[in-house]
């Protein structure tokens, strides 16, 4: 697993950086896609709504991250919703009160199915732990839902008190996401996954 530097409390000088053409690399045919944020909001449609399947496919997407990106810091795929049981003192960010609705891997499956979407299983690497992510890879692959690209939390460079309480430094990011990598690869039948990480140069600086 490659990590890059997370959190780090200085930012280099500026330096002249001398720039050649390499060689060419072949981007993955499902490289590009789309989040699934607007589809948790109330009042918007969701991962299975017929309309929104039928139109998407005119849009030809290749990829779609579950359940999203911010929202997978706080996400108990159990529920198909945020958790319940917070750590002591936590609270959630405000602006998720108004998130009144579920989204079930049962749900992001009908979307995957019409459209031939791969998907992007975003984990909470923030406030779960890797034996009950680890599981929701295989409720995933029971629904036929082929993992492939995981994702390991969103944009925890914030200045957030939940995420310092953390992850106060690069290295304690970098340790879980190797520490889950590892064991989530050594499954027989995950040792090809592809794992996508936080990076940063400073708080608040993606």
């Amino acid at each position: 697993l490659l990590c890059f530097i997370l959190l780090a409390k200085t930012v280099a000088p500026a330096q002249n950086i001398s720039v050649t053409i390499g060689s060419p690399a072949t981007i993955p045919p499902d490289y590009f896609g789309y989040n699934g944020a607007n589809l948790n909001r109330p009042g918007q449609p969701s991962f299975d709504t017929p309309w929104l399947i039928d139109s998407i496919a005119s849009l030809y997407p290749l990829a779609l991250r579950y359940p999203a990106g911010l929202l997978s810091n706080y996400w108990d795929w159990q529920r198909g919703y945020l958790k319940k049981d917070l750590p002591d003192g936590w609270v959630l960010p405000d602006n998720y009160s108004s998130l009144t609705k579920s989204n079930s891997l049962s749900q992001f499956r009908t979307m995957l199915n019409r459209n031939a979407l791969a998907p992007v299983m975003a984990l909470n690497v923030l406030c779960s732990n890797k034996e009950y992510e680890t599981a929701e890879l295989f409720a995933a692959n029971g629904l036929n839902i082929p993992v492939k690209y995981l994702d390991f939390g969103s944009e925890l460079y914030h200045d957030y008190k939940n995420y310092y309480e953390v992850f106060p430094t690069a290295e304690s990011y970098t340790f879980k996401a190797n520490e889950w990598a590892a064991y989530m690869k050594n499954i027989p039948g995950m040792s090809n996954l592809k794992i996508g990480i936080v990076g940063a140069t400073n708080r608040n600086e993606p």
